[in-house]
């Protein structure tokens, strides 16, 4: 997941960096992110560290959505 965190955080700096993306709409991109983080840790904290299949599943679709905010 953090790989993926990642890879978004730089594709969101890209954005606004060729002026594709307002910074309005990139702190808010990345407070989607951020809570998606935050709601990864605490799954993990209730499950001994780990995360669940279906709560991966959830918190990938969450990325997806965030993704496909982003652009190409």
């Amino acid at each position: 997941m953090n790989n993926r965190l990642s890879n978004q955080d730089k594709r969101i700096h890209h954005e606004v960096k060729e002026g594709e993306m307002s910074r309005g709409q990139a702190a808010k991109l990345h407070g989607e992110d951020h809570q998606i983080r935050q709601e990864e840790r605490a799954m993990a904290s209730q499950n001994g560290g780990h995360i669940t299949r279906t709560e991966q599943q959830a918190l990938n679709q969450q990325e997806n959505t965030v993704s496909r905010q982003i652009g190409h």
